[in-house]
């Protein structure tokens, strides 16, 4: 949380990094490599806040940090047509 201007000034290149998504979903293990966290947030599979964030360079708040998760899919179970029996 900053108190300060003195805290904001504090802050250097790296801690900015370290609050990219695409940074955060590697440092969650959600995915292994930041090239597989880029194209998961890419292609919308990454939810912060039960939202789709599709820019690896989004600024993660650490208030929310904790609500990022993996879009799970749910399958469609195909039925066989149905004959008529006429």
């Amino acid at each position: 949380k900053v108190s300060s201007i003195s805290d904001v000034l504090a802050l250097d290149k790296k801690d900015y990094l370290k609050r990219r998504l695409q940074t955060v979903v590697v440092n969650k293990k959600i995915a292994r490599t930041q090239k597989n966290a880029r194209q998961l947030i890419v292609h919308k599979k990454i939810l912060v806040d039960g939202k789709a964030i599709n820019s690896p360079s989004y600024i993660v708040p650490i208030e929310i940090e904790n609500k990022i998760s993996l879009k799970i899919k749910e399958k469609v179970k195909k039925e066989s047509p149905v004959e008529d029996a006429e």
